[in-house]
């Protein structure tokens, strides 16, 4: 589990995710909507893994996506609270 911060800036932006565990996981990114509301993003973290995403706003700043890291599938969601982000992942 990662959380982090996005910065955007029309339709595309950056983003920095940090790992929960004690392994202090660094990954920076970035996305673009292609045809809004969907867009792709990618990213690479500190330990290697890297990875491509299809995302999908679901209103304003907020959305999930999925897709392949380096190390299996992967998901995302983000400008949920905590709360409803656990909620919506699988």
């Amino acid at each position: 589990m990662y959380v982090g911060r996005s910065q955007t800036d029309g339709s595309a932006g950056t983003f920095k995710l940090v790992s929960l565990d004690k392994k202090q996981i660094e990954c920076n990114g970035h996305f673009r909507y292609n045809l809004p509301p969907n867009g792709t993003a990618r990213f690479r973290c500190s330990n290697g893994d890297s990875g491509r995403l299809r995302i999908k706003a679901e209103g304003y700043l907020v959305g999930s996506g999925r897709g392949q890291s380096t190390r299996g599938p992967i998901e995302i969601v983000f400008g949920y609270s905590l709360k409803q982000a656990n909620s919506r992942l699988k």
